[in-house]
């Protein structure tokens, strides 16, 4: 029980797997999100500087975080450069990556992936459920303008017969960009589909 430390070389492995089976279960069902009521005026003591995200199965990928966040649901695969603020995940099955860590980190929930860059000043997780996994990474990398290295392949294309179809299929990305401005800073959040690590 508990969280278990790896060190290791790379997180490749981490967004490989099939999504959980809450999530499977849910589109198949085509069951809808519970909706309950709450109160209209919150209670003095719970008044939060923070931001909320909320949703099961989503994924989200965030530049900078400067503030509170708050990130609840199950099956969530979350992506951050660099976090400096106070991050909490709520929910099971969630995989998180942050590759530069100097904020507070707290998990509650049951089978969570946490991977750190090995630069993070704070690697230290607040973890709270069964299961859990972190692995400190060497050479993690979520930014976009990383430098790849040449390919060692043979740069003359292969001949074709003329026979065959030479058609292409192009890949199709989706994406959505949300920037979210409050006071401390911004939350530059980009849920993409079709998307590798």
């Amino acid at each position: 029980m508990g969280v278990r430390v790896i060190e290791t070389d790379s997180a490749s492995d981490s967004y490989d797997d099939d999504e959980c089976s809450t999530c499977q279960k849910e589109q198949a069902s085509g069951k809808s999100p519970n909706k309950s009521k709450r109160s209209s005026t919150p209670p003095e003591a719970s008044v939060y500087a923070s931001k909320d995200l909320v949703g099961n199965c989503k994924e989200y990928r965030i530049e900078n975080n400067s503030r509170d966040l708050r990130i609840i649901g199950n099956g969530n695969r979350i992506r951050i450069v660099n976090n400096s603020g106070s991050l909490q995940i709520i929910g099971n099955s969630t995989r998180l990556k942050i590759q530069s860590n100097s904020g507070s980190l707290k998990y509650m929930g049951n089978d969570g992936r946490i991977y750190l860059g090995s630069s993070s000043t704070q690697q230290v997780v607040d973890y709270t459920g069964c299961n859990g996994l972190l692995k400190v990474v060497k050479s993690l990398d979520l930014s976009g303008d990383a430098k790849r290295k040449p390919s060692s392949r043979s740069k003359n294309p292969k001949p074709t017969d003329a026979g065959q179809s030479q058609s292409k299929s192009s890949g199709i990305e989706i994406d959505s960009n949300l920037t979210i401005q409050h006071g401390a800073g911004n939350i530059v959040i980009k849920n993409a589909i079709n998307v590798s690590i």
